[in-house]
This record gives C-alpha cells, structure tokens and sequence, in this order.
C-alpha cells in the first residue's frame, strides 16, 4: 500500500512538471518544428556548463598545438558557419546575440558537435575522410547548430532529472524497488559532445538544418550526399564518435531528400539574392513564359554543343554565371517563370555546371550542363 501511493504521488509530481516545463523552444520555421519540450532545468545553467567544458577543450586542443591548425581548413569551416549562425534567427532571434566560437580541432576521430550556447567543433578528420563538400560542410553544421537552437542538450537534462525524481521517491518508499539507485545526470562533454539524442531530436535537427542551409545559400538538395558518405564510411569501420550518436540509415536519406525540396525555394531566393544587380546600360530580358515550355527528360541532352546561341550577346556577361547559361535562358524563353530568364551557376565543376532558375509561380527550376549539354533535373 505504501508503494501504492508512492507511485500515485510520484504520478501527480511528474503530469504537473510536464505541464509546467512544457514548451518550445524554437519557431516552426518553414520546415514547421513544434513538438513541445520538456523544460524543467533553467538554460542559464546549461550554457554556463557547456561554455566551461568548451574553454577546458579548447584551451587542452591550443596547448597542444591541435587548434585551427591549418588557417585554410579553419577559415573555410568558420565561413561556412558564419553564413549559418547569419539565419539562425528564423528560430530564434535571440541566437544572433548568442556567443558563438568555431574552431576545427585537429583529430583522427570524426566528430562535430554544437554545444549549448553556440559553441562549435569540427574535427579534421570529419572534414578530410569524408572529403565534404561545402554544402555537406554546411550539412553537419546546420545540422549541430539545431540541436543547440532546440536546446536538446536542456531537454535531456530536464529528462534525466525528472526520472531521477522518480527512482529516487520509488528507492525511498521501502517497497521491492527500494534498492534501486537514482539516475546520475551525465555532465561535461559527455552530455554536450558524446551523449546520443533520440530519434525524434534527430529529425528536428535535419529539418531545421536543411532550413537553415538553404537561406544560407547552399544547396539543400545536396545534403544526403553527407549522410550517404557516412554510412558508407561507417561500414568500413575507423575511428569515430560521431556516427555513434548520429544514426544514418536508408530512411533518413530518403527523409532528408523530399524534404529537401520544400525548403528548395528558400536556397533559390538566397542564391538570387547574393548575385550582383544587372548593370542598368544592358538591355532588358525577354520575359519567358514556364507554360509554353515542353520540359526535357532527365538524362536527356536538351541542346547539342554545336549549336550558336545568339542570345549570348543580347546582355553583357556577369563573372558569377558559366557560359552554358546561356542555353538554359533559351530553353525557358517564351515562358512565365520568372521575371528575368537568367540562370544562376550555384555550382562548377570540372566538366560541369549547375543552375537555379527562380520561378514567380511553382517550384524553381534546376539544370545541370555537362560539357556544353544543357538538361533539366528534378
């Protein structure tokens, strides 16, 4: 009976803090984020935790000499980064006031971590095993960046310390269970750097770090290729600690690829929006028109290299856009997708060049030109 109502009490105790600390500790978002939290635990002292463990870490890695260690490896991470932590406040606003530090921090372990509070890691070997592109770079940025803007590491904390409650009130109350020890609350890098979150947790942070790239600036549609690399590198085995918290699986790369595409409009206005305004001497665009468009095959050669375009000299050539944009413009010319039929490069490569057309009605358009033909992807 004494256990009976122990329990009963503890029930009480643990419907009234979840109604308390319920909350949530981001906005949606385009990518629409807005499972309730629980929040019992003051931020406060979580970020004050984490900025200790950061500087305990940070200052062992400059001691010896593992620090940003290579300027060209550091000041592409901290670029990456500062473009990201620049939409954070499609969240949060607050999180622009947050004080953010970004190192790479030499290593054979691949890891990446965001702690609470702003503070970020990257280890070399992530960047160097895996041979991530920028937008994969931005990939497990974005990625970590969220879980810190949805305080995961204060929801666990508020976890761990509600079911400590409890084991504790069941260990006292003198029945079968009263051997039972209290959960310890794991602190330091463990819990900021280390501890796994849940499934759940995870997807919140693919979400609102595909989000987040996107305004940045970089494609979102690129962001499996990190998850993809991992599992691959992964099954070959080496060291790591990061795929031990971060699951990868089949179904989240198909996750993070269709909801790629709703955020794909935001990328689009970004990539727009970071290109250079058109010299008011040139001639206006023809509009186009989407409708009156028959849209290739992917796989489907669109425009043979031979063939002259003559609108490459109806406007001055911008320095950001590849020649075979040129093709793409007369692709689309005579239908409605934009205002402009200007293709914008968002990618180059050895032998191939990627395209953004932003679209006034619909989805944008995507085109990848490899050595001079031009075709529509999906």
């Amino acid at each position: 009976m004494r256990l009976y109502t122990m329990c009963r009490l503890l029930a009480v105790l643990f419907a009234s803090q979840l109604f308390l600390g319920c909350a949530t500790s981001t906005s949606p978002g385009t990518v629409g984020v807005t499972r309730p939290q629980l929040m019992m635990v003051p931020s406060g002292g979580i970020n004050a935790q984490a900025a200790t463990a950061y500087t305990k870490l940070s200052s062992e890695m400059s001691a010896a000499g593992k620090l940003n260690s290579d300027p060209a490896q550091a000041a592409r991470v901290k670029e990456i980064a500062r473009k990201l932590i620049q939409q954070t406040a499609a969240f949060r606003p607050d999180a622009l006031s947050w004080s953010w530090e970004v190192n790479v921090i030499q290593s054979e372990k691949i890891n990446a971590f965001c702690m609470p509070g702003g503070k970020i890691g990257v280890t070399s070997a992530m960047l160097s095993k895996l041979d991530l592109t920028d937008p994969e770079v931005a990939t497990v940025i974005g990625h970590e960046i969220a879980h810190a803007l949805r305080e995961h590491s204060r929801e666990k904390r508020s976890q761990d310390v509600l079911a400590a409650a409890i084991v504790e009130g069941v260990a006292r109350s003198g029945g079968r269970y009263a051997g039972t020890a209290a959960v310890l609350t794991q602190v330091g890098s463990q819990l900021f750097v280390q501890l796994p979150y849940s499934r759940e947790m995870e997807s919140e942070s693919d979400s609102i770090g595909l989000e987040l790239m996107a305004r940045a600036g970089y494609d979102p549609t690129l962001a499996a290729g990190l998850w993809i690399k991992m599992a691959a590198h992964s099954g070959g085995g080496g060291a790591t600690d990061f795929f031990s918290t971060h699951p990868s699986d089949d179904k989240r790369t198909a996750d993070i690829q269709a909801l790629a595409t709703r955020v794909l409009a935001l990328y689009t206005a970004a990539v727009l929006k970071q290109q250079p305004p058109p010299s008011t001497a040139a001639s206006p665009p023809t509009p186009i028109n989407l409708a009156t468009i028959a849209q290739p095959e992917v796989g489907t050669a669109a425009v043979p290299p031979a063939v002259a375009d003559s609108a490459q000299g109806s406007r001055p050539k911008k320095p950001t856009l590849g020649p075979d944009s040129y093709q793409i413009e007369r692709m689309l010319r005579g239908s409605s997708c934009s205002d402009a039929p200007i293709a914008v490069l968002v990618e180059k490569g050895a032998g191939y060049e990627n395209y953004v057309v932003a679209c006034s009605a619909g989805p944008s358009l995507r085109f990848r030109c490899e050595y001079g033909n031009c075709i529509a992807v999906n």
